[in-house]
């Protein structure tokens, strides 16, 4: 709307240059041309002038109308962000109880029920994963679609593991299964960005991490109960057997 404002501006003065040039060129000739000139002056005046405050009229309707969607928009963030800590907690939930259902229960600190099947998110959890990508911003759209996103392929990938011999402890007789080693791996590697999430899900000036480091996939896994003295293979390092499937990358 400035860009429009100044053209019509400079219109407006450009005619009224050449048009009294012309009038100082005619006026000592009749009066007629003084006349004529003035009317056509104050003609393309009222004009220009009518149409650079509707065009201002316009600038400032638009500048609420933008100033009313950042309010609106800022305001669906809150109530979407109100409700992500709920949302990032079913998701830790579901973090555990999948890292869990590759080892044994008695195994774990503290003894705990064997779990069985893959547990998932609730669907209502994700809409409100999905409601704070809708009004957040670019940056944190992109990360909070990268939790889900690696949250659809680790779900995929623990499927295949099914059936699998579960992770035992170490002892020089025995080995350790490493489909179940990583899957467990790869569940506390999306729990470590999702618990890296709850600042922004508080406080919407922190940002969301790109990644998940090796310490925190560390204190995702000791926290769902693993005791790195009996499962040693299964902490995470930056560099090892493990290192590329531990580090979750957002754009």
């Amino acid at each position: 709307m400035t860009s429009l404002n100044g053209v019509v501006l400079g219109i407006f003065l450009a005619s009224e240059f050449f048009l009294v040039v012309f009038w100082l060129i005619d006026i000592t000739k009749n009066d007629d041309a003084f006349r004529s000139y003035f009317n056509t002056i104050l003609t393309i005046a009222a004009t220009a002038l009518a149409a650079l405050i509707a065009l201002l009229g316009i600038s400032h309707q638009v500048r609420d109308l933008r100033e009313r969607e950042n309010r609106d928009r800022e305001a669906a963030l809150s109530a979407a962000n109100s409700l992500l800590p709920m949302a990032l907690h079913d998701f830790v939930e579901v973090c555990d109880h999948n890292i869990r259902r590759n080892f044994n229960g008695d195994d774990l600190i503290p003894n705990m029920p064997q779990v069985e099947n893959v547990r998932t998110c609730r669907a209502e959890t994700l809409d409100v994963l999905k409601a704070s990508i809708q009004h957040a911003d670019q940056c944190a759209q992109a990360r909070l679609s990268n939790i889900i996103r690696n949250y659809q392929i680790t779900l995929a990938r623990t499927e295949q593991v099914y059936g699998k011999p579960l992770v035992s402890v170490l002892e020089e007789e025995q080995w350790v299964d490493y489909e179940r080693n990583n899957d467990a791996v790869s569940w506390a590697s999306l729990k470590a960005l999702i618990s890296d999430t709850f600042p922004y899900a508080r406080e919407n000036s922190k940002p969301i991490p790109a990644r998940a480091e090796a310490d925190r996939v560390s204190d995702a896994l000791g926290t769902a109960g693993l005791d790195f003295d009996l499962f040693p293979r299964t902490r995470p390092h930056k560099r090892g057997s493990c290192g590329e499937r531990i580090m979750i990358h957002s754009p």
